[in-house]
């Protein structure tokens, strides 16, 4: 299925998990995504959000430096 594999929809199903107290849920996700990052763009937003969800503060801020990062020409 296609929607399986896009990142949005795939973010923010983690997210959903992280915040419902399924963390590994989550981080299985997140752990798929950071796999995609290395074949294909993924909004680092989305990850960030992912990462705020989590409860990693750090995390979700440096990739909130990477989606600025990646859009700033």
């Amino acid at each position: 299925m296609k929607v399986a594999r896009n990142p949005v929809i795939l973010a923010q199903l983690a997210y959903v998990y992280a915040r419902a107290g399924m963390e590994d849920k989550a981080t299985t996700i997140l752990k798929g995504l950071e796999a995609q990052v290395k074949q294909r763009y993924v909004c680092g937003f989305n990850v960030a959000c992912l990462y705020a969800g989590l409860g990693d503060k750090g995390q979700a801020y440096a990739w909130l430096e990477k989606a600025y990062a990646d859009r700033s020409d």
